[in-house]
């Protein structure tokens, strides 16, 4: 069961107006515990809204060598739920969306799978050379600039360019404050070392078991390159069996 599902759960048992919004992408919509968290949310109509943001891309895999629905908001469908699909990262299509489907779950109407098309302007991580992404692919997504797309929304309204201007100030100074905690912190990447067990390992004999000490690297890769993150601990566990006594994995 998620945190959003159990946020809308306890929602519903308080008898507030809260709503839980889940965020994921769609390499993730055909993992089991979204499409059970759907289920609960579908059983006990709660006030759950799930948001994927789909780029196309599961971290470096095309969206349509893992899943068979042309949108993920398709996955509402075995669920008896609304899925609403909006085909372009427009803040407007997005707001109109998102303000549909927290009414109804205010409303008590239950949940929704809203999907949003967005794009990839970069790779999924500090390193990413993107060599799985044609020139043309990478080409039409700088194309695509939501917020260019706003600004020419907010012109047709009326609002003029000084006005915009420190809309934009505004907010690159909510971003600086917000994130700045958190893109800097005390430690930006952690090392795991779990319990020695035997685990089989191939030699030139075939397999043969050894006593393998598990290593695992958490990082921030907005701070740490992947790159060189994979190589320190390739290094490390080089040093591990270097010393004759465990195997490292």
């Amino acid at each position: 069961m998620s945190a959003r599902g159990r946020s809308g759960l306890a929602a519903k048992k308080r008898n507030t107006d809260s709503v839980a919004v889940a965020y994921l992408g769609e390499g993730a919509v055909d993992q089991g515990g979204f499409l059970e968290s759907l289920n609960l949310a579908a059983v006990h109509d709660l006030p759950v809204v799930f948001v994927v943001e789909d780029n196309d891309w599961a971290i470096s895999t095309p969206q349509e060598r893992v899943t068979d629905v042309e949108f993920a908001s398709n996955r509402a469908d075995g669920f008896d739920m609304p899925g609403v699909h909006v085909d372009r990262d427009d803040a407007v299509a997005v707001y109109e969306a998102a303000a549909e489907a927290v009414g109804r779950a205010r409303d008590g109407n239950g949940p929704t799978v809203l999907s949003i098309q967005v794009h990839r302007r970069m790779g999924h991580l500090v390193g990413d050379p993107q060599s799985y992404r044609s020139d043309e692919d990478q080409a039409a997504a700088m194309d695509r600039d939501s917020i260019e797309r706003m600004e020419g929304h907010l012109r047709d309204h009326g609002v003029d360019d000084d006005a915009m201007a420190e809309m934009r100030e505004d907010a690159h100074a909510r971003v600086d404050d917000g994130f700045t905690p958190i893109i800097n912190p005390p430690e930006v990447a952690i090392l795991g070392v779990s319990r020695v067990r035997e685990r089989a390992q191939p030699d030139d004999d075939g397999v043969a078991f050894r006593e393998t000490l598990p290593l695992d690297l958490s990082f921030d890769h907005r701070v740490v390159d992947g790159a060189d993150a994979a190589r320190f601990l390739g290094t490390l566990a080089e040093r591990v069996e270097d010393a004759g006594r465990y195997a490292a994995e």
